[in-house]
């Protein structure tokens, strides 16, 4: 939400404001106040908010002339898992009036849009090309974990610009991120265990560091535009989660590289991964 605020023109920034747990409570309050007297167009909220009645309160006193809800697909992906608020929406929609609703995701397969369709109401669904001819794809096979590094090692010394490793755990995060500051990469780790995670990706953001190596928990609302390329040393769990990791390369238009890299060995580990996810 911080680097959309900050992505802003200046006119509309003034007017817009971001409401999260990181900002302190009497701060808060006076965002409530401001945004039910009308000050502020543009609200940046996550779903979590709308269970808090001060929220709904000001939101009602303000009024609503087009509720969005960014990366849509989570009302499917994550509504009956760990954040069920998600379900909550359509409540929220109910209380503050039902105002207009635009839903937007880059990564809906038909049973996920179905189901956005069932939890935010009757929606009118438009489809775009989601083809992006300045992405180039490319599959490349390693001996094996070794050989792997050492790859993608090569890639972040070859590639110019800023670059996104995906790992799929914490450890091996930490542990490309060293492997590639030790052959003389600009690198940090990025991951849900991280204290200082906003100054990493606002190292990245501004390019003081070149090269995030991050779990999936880096990538929602980022929007760096001249990202050169993104890796993944691990396969991704979907072709869903692939092109939403892989389609944050390029988005400034100009050539940009998305690698996947993988041994043998992968698809057995895949399956062990997705098998405890159930």
């Amino acid at each position: 939400m911080k680097d959309q605020l900050d992505g802003l023109p200046p006119g509309v920034r003034e007017k817009a404001t971001v409401i999260n747990s990181q900002i302190p409570f009497d701060e808060v309050r006076t965002r409530l106040r401001d945004m039910a007297a009308g000050r502020y167009k543009l609200v940046y909220v996550a779903p979590e908010r709308l269970r808090q009645r001060q929220f709904l309160h000001a939101l009602q006193q303000a009024g609503i002339s087009l509720f969005v809800v960014d990366e849509a697909h989570c009302v499917s992906l994550w509504g009956f898992s760990f954040r069920p608020d998600y379900l909550f929406i359509r409540e929220a929609l109910r209380e503050v009036g039902n105002p207009p609703v635009l839903a937007l995701t880059a990564t809906a397969s038909p049973a996920t849009e179905q189901e956005i369709c069932a939890q935010l109401g009757n929606l009118e669904v438009v489809r775009t090309n989601v083809f992006r001819p300045n992405l180039c794809f490319e599959v490349l096979r390693a001996a094996n974990n070794s050989a792997k590094y050492a790859l993608a090692v090569e890639l972040c010394n070859h590639i110019a610009g800023p670059l996104i490793v995906y790992v799929r755990s914490r450890a091996g995060c930490e542990d490309m991120a060293m492997t590639l500051r030790q052959n003389g990469v600009d690198a940090e780790a990025y991951h849900a265990g991280c204290a200082d995670r906003d100054a990493i990706q606002e190292r990245f953001m501004r390019s003081e560091t070149r090269v995030i190596v991050a779990t999936i928990a880096f990538g929602m609302g980022v929007d760096k535009s001249d990202v050169r390329g993104v890796i993944h040393l691990n396969l991704p769990k979907s072709l869903e989660d692939y092109a939403q990791e892989a389609g944050r390369a390029g988005r400034d238009g100009q050539l940009s590289r998305c690698i996947l890299l993988y041994t043998s060995a992968d698809k057995g580990q895949l399956t062990t991964w997705l098998n405890q996810d159930q």
